[in-house]
């Protein structure tokens, strides 16, 4: 058990070094998103049950150490943060909002590509996490409701690079932050860490 600890003590830094690598983002979507007004938008929706700790994760933290057993799931990745919310505030799952600029950044398509579609993340946060893409594309259609929602999340959070991953409780309270991994084994193993 201790000699565990201590190669995940030693590995932890390499592991988690690839997460500082990402896009900046351009000078537009940063100007626009100071000159967005930021309406408390994580504040929960609803009030948990007083069974369930602060954070609503309850019981749950240990799950996030576990493998997931179904091993053929499609995982749903909500565009409306009230609908993550909603779902996160039911299940007791934290949301993973995941900030990319899906048709122009790199990283962000390599992260998509090597992770996100990756069956290893599939299964994982189908029973962990409650997905959320938060996209900022240059030439890909996207109502403007969801453009202003992404916006003003982003503002809030402080995001100026992409991909950049927040971990969120189901009442808004940020629980982790993370970027690009080559591959999905290593960035669930930064992700496992962060949910602990």
């Amino acid at each position: 058990m201790l000699m565990k600890k201590t190669i995940l003590l030693l590995t932890t830094p390499l592991l988690l070094a690839p997460f500082f690598v990402g896009c900046l983002g351009n000078k537009n979507i940063t100007s626009n998103l100071q000159q967005v007004d930021v309406h408390e938008p994580l504040q929960a929706q609803t009030q948990t049950g007083g069974s369930e700790n602060r954070n609503g994760s309850g019981n749950r933290q240990a799950a996030f150490l576990q493998p997931a057993q179904n091993t053929n799931v499609e995982p749903t990745w909500h565009e409306s943060f009230e609908d993550a919310q909603r779902e996160s505030t039911a299940t007791g799952k934290p949301i993973l909002a995941g900030f990319t600029g899906s048709d122009w950044c790199p990283p962000c398509k390599a992260l998509k590509k090597n992770v996100f579609e990756a069956q290893e993340f599939k299964s994982w946060a189908s029973e962990n996490v409650v997905l959320l893409e938060l996209d900022f594309p240059k030439h890909k259609p996207q109502p403007q409701s969801v453009r202003v929602q992404n916006q003003q999340l982003a503002a809030k959070l402080g995001i100026n690079a992409y991909p950049t991953i927040i971990f969120l409780s189901p009442d808004g309270k940020q629980l982790g932050k993370m970027g690009f991994a080559s591959n999905a084994s290593q960035w669930l193993a930064g992700a496992k860490a962060k949910l602990r």
